[in-house]
């Protein structure tokens, strides 16, 4: 009796360690609401990537997070004009296979529509450069989110 129980705990925890290790084997596909222009496979789905996984590369920006957050708390008036705001949300990107950024969308707003606007407007504005993401060693249509968080006046990415 006790050699069952202990074998079915080993089971039991071999089958969770395997899990945790194994990654998925496709990457996270994000549904669109039409087609976007300029995709390099027209679909209504783009791959929202994790490198996580070993066959997966993220798209990558051309400045670096912290780069990004200086310009942003630099640049905005509405923060300049709004030191004490408190707020968060999330902005994604859409690339396509050659790197080029082919939408902008806010996912969660901030509770101000006025930095809302200044917020897309400004990055489409500066249009960085991406690399596009990869799965397999293959360029894809990807979407790369990212959540900000403003507490006095200063955004921060999460």
């Amino acid at each position: 009796m006790k050699q069952a129980i202990l074998f079915i705990l080993i089971l039991c925890s071999f089958n969770s360690i395997a899990q945790e290790r194994l990654p998925e084997e496709n990457p996270k596909r994000v549904q669109l609401k039409k087609v976007v222009p300029e995709m390099c496979v027209p679909s209504k789905q783009v791959f929202e990537l994790y490198n996580g996984n070993p066959d997966e590369i993220e798209p990558k920006c051309s400045i670096t997070k912290e780069e990004l957050i200086e310009l942003l708390n630099s640049d905005l008036e509405f923060l300049k004009n709004n030191p004490e705001f408190k707020g968060r949300g999330m902005i994604s990107v859409i690339i396509n296979c050659d790197g080029k950024v082919i939408g902008w969308a806010e996912v969660v707003k901030s509770r101000n529509d006025e930095l809302n606007k200044e917020i897309l407007a400004y990055l489409v504005l500066k249009n960085f450069e991406w690399e596009a993401g990869q799965y397999k060693e293959e360029h894809i249509d990807s979407v790369y989110s990212f959540s900000y968080q403003i507490v006095r006046g200063k955004l921060r990415l999460n």
